[in-house]
C-alpha cells in the first residue's frame, strides 16, 4: 500500500494508493484514524461496502471532533465533494452521492 501526500481534501483511497492531507502529519492520532478509515475502502472495495464504512464513520464522532479542532473549514468542505477532477482523473465518493441524493429526493416530496 502505497501512501501519497496531497495539498488536497482530507484523504482518498483507490487502487492501492492512499492520498492524504499532508497537514494530517502534525495529528498522529487523527492521521491514525483516517488511515485506517481509507484501508478499509482498499480491502473492501464493492459499492455496498463502501457505503457501510462511509455509512459507520458518520458515527465516529471522536474523529469528526478531531477534524474539526485541527483542519480548516476549506479542507473540510473539500472532503464532502461528490465528484471532483484530481491529477488528471474524474473522482466520486460514492456514499456523498448517495447522501445527497436522498437529500434532494426528501426535499422534493416534502414540497
Amino acid at each position: 500500500m502505497v501512501i501519497q501526500y496531497t495539498n488536497w481534501g482530507i484523504a482518498y483511497a483507490y487502487d492501492n494508493v492512499i492520498e492524504i492531507n499532508k497537514k494530517l502529519k502534525m495529528y498522529p492520532k487523527l492521521k491514525k484514524m483516517i488511515l485506517e478509515h481509507e484501508r478499509e475502502h482498499i480491502k473492501n472495495p464493492s459499492f455496498l461496502s463502501t457505503l457501510w464504512i462511509d455509512f459507520k464513520d458518520m458515527f465516529d464522532f471522536e474523529k469528526h471532533f478531531l477534524m474539526k479542532k485541527h483542519l480548516s473549514w476549506k479542507i473540510r468542505l473539500q472532503s464532502l465533494a461528490p465528484v471532483w477532477y484530481h491529477k488528471g482523473n474524474l473522482n466520486y465518493n460514492m456514499f456523498s452521492i448517495v447522501l445527497y441524493s436522498l437529500i434532494i429526493s426528501m426535499f422534493f416530496i416534502v414540497l
